[in-house]
């Protein structure tokens, strides 16, 4: 079994500071930031629908202004003023915190 201190060391070791690499451009490709003439993208029409759906909801507001007036009006009204919708609402808290 060879011992460590048996094995030679290379001639002349080099420092890295002495070493360069070529930086060559891979095969087929063209130069850094150009696209070649014959690249595509192909999206399908699911993922052109939630790009879509998406920039829709980006450019939507972070409040709905209308939906806000209607449920105001429909509590001026007392039409909400109910044993029936005070449950409902108390059981919506208790499902959404899973109680």
């Amino acid at each position: 079994m060879p011992r460590i201190g048996d094995v030679s060391q290379p001639e002349g070791p080099r420092r890295t500071e002495q070493t360069r690499r070529r930086e060559e451009p891979a095969r087929g490709t063209e130069q850094a930031g150009e696209a070649s003439s014959t690249d595509r993208v192909d999206l399908s029409s699911d993922a052109q629908l939630a790009t879509r759906m998406a920039d829709e909801a980006r450019q939507a507001p972070d409040v709905r202004e209308d939906r806000i007036a209607e449920v105001k009006a429909r509590i001026e009204s007392g039409e909400l003023d109910s044993d029936e919708v005070r449950g409902v609402i108390a059981d919506r808290l208790l499902d959404q915190f899973g109680i």
